[in-house]
């Protein structure tokens, strides 16, 4: 077996997705090269979930599915900011607007399955397996060390106040920022003929416009893996996970000066840069990347940004802000409900509040 065999990383075959094969090229230019930042796991909207989405739907069933999700996102939104503007606002988030339309005891179930499923938020696994990467550890075990102390150190933060949470949220947004100049940088200026990167193309944007369901064979591009057949709705469950954060800023109503006001300020403006962002995505890889690799390679949109290291760096701040979100809310859910004595198991929880 090669060295070229041994890297690839395989999938099962009924994945939706699969990662990239990982690919080294010395004669690459400095700026180019990733200084040891090793290509990541299925991080989420950015790269993995996303692109092979738009690859596999089309930039039709992609917009389509863009204004789906939002307009579900806005309903959970607008029905928070009613509730907001008709209530004494108290602290709970996701539990004090159903527990005050639906009652204590359905507010305290739904508040409970809502916690549980943020969990998934906090694993940190990919993380652990790209930074353990990054030290050349192949060892299932550190990554998992390496993924709960990422976790314990996020939680430290947390533990301090929600001053320091803010602040470190401002430094991983200054990251993201740079990760999307660098992308749409290299949407104007970058080349990568040999891995289906071109300038813009309407003869490219049109081939990509309607959906690949039938599958296709990624060998022929290197890739070790064969995308199974798909349909709008098994997209649709996928690309519509990265929409089940939306009420983040609903779970920190306690800590903000005025509620009442940031909390519509800050969801619609979140909700209205985030599909901008998005459907910028769709347009220019739809209009810079070949069909085959937009399916085959998870990591196409490293490869169109101008640098691409900076692009992995905003990969990896991303999964670290999902887990601090989910840090700052999920406790105050779980704190309120405790407080409201519907579970007794729960009550020693509610210690603090007022």
């Amino acid at each position: 077996m090669t060295n070229e065999e041994c890297e690839t990383i395989r999938e099962p075959m009924d994945s939706l997705f699969s990662r990239g094969r990982l690919q080294s090229n010395s004669n690459e230019p400095w700026w180019q090269k990733n200084f040891f930042i090793t290509r990541p796991l299925l991080f989420g909207t950015w790269d993995g979930v996303f692109t092979t989405v738009l690859g596999i739907g089309g930039i039709v069933n992609a917009v389509i599915l863009l204004i789906i999700c939002t307009s579900l996102a806005l309903i959970s939104v607008f029905s928070a900011i009613g509730i907001y503007e008709r209530c004494q606002i108290q602290s709970g988030g996701i539990y004090f607007l159903v527990s005050h339309i639906l009652g204590g005891q359905i507010g305290g179930a739904i508040g409970l399955m809502y916690t549980f499923g943020q969990l998934y938020d906090d694993v940190l696994i990919g993380f652990g397996e790209s930074a353990a990467r990054f030290l050349g550890i192949e060892n299932s075990f550190i990554h998992k060390i390496i993924a709960i102390a990422g976790l314990l150190a996020l939680t430290g933060t947390n533990m301090i106040g929600v001053r320091w949470i803010i602040r470190l949220q401002l430094i991983l947004l200054i990251f993201l920022m740079v990760a999307l100049i660098d992308f749409y940088l290299g949407a104007l200026f970058k080349v990568d003929i040999e891995n289906g990167v071109g300038y813009f193309s309407m003869i490219r944007l049109d081939a990509n416009m309607n959906p690949m369901y039938d599958g296709f064979n990624c060998s022929q591009l290197g890739f070790d893996v064969q995308q199974i057949r798909q349909n709008f709705f098994t997209v649709f469950g996928v690309f519509f996970a990265n929409f089940l954060g939306v009420l983040a800023g609903v779970n920190m109503s306690d800590d903000l000066r005025d509620p009442q006001l940031s909390i519509p300020v800050g969801e619609l403006s979140a909700i209205a840069v985030s599909s901008m962002i998005i459907l910028s995505f769709i347009l220019l890889l739809g209009s810079l990347v070949n069909r085959a690799y937009l399916i085959c390679d998870t990591l196409i949109a490293e490869k169109v940004s101008y640098t691409g290291f900076l692009y992995l760096i905003g990969l990896y701040v991303s999964s670290l802000s999902s887990t601090v979100g989910t840090l700052i809310g999920t406790p105050r859910v779980i704190q309120s409900i405790a407080s409201e004595g519907i579970i007794p198991i729960l009550n020693p929880l509610a210690i603090g509040v007022c």
